[in-house]
């Protein structure tokens, strides 16, 4: 899986981290970032959340 963030979207409230059970986004220093695609199961939680649609996951 590939999680992907669009940066002139996201308006890094670090929501996406908040409900993404497996750990792959963090947010830290007022920025998001994908830290582990590998964990990535496809669950599409973070992508829901993200009021900017800023979240793509392929």
């Amino acid at each position: 899986m590939s999680v992907s963030i669009d940066y002139d979207l996201c308006e890094n409230t670090g929501c996406c981290e908040m409900v993404c059970p497996e750990d792959v986004l963090e947010h830290d220093g007022g920025r998001t970032t994908v830290v582990d695609q590998q964990k990535c199961t496809s669950c599409w939680i973070c992508v829901d959340n993200c009021v900017s649609g800023a979240i793509t996951v392929d």
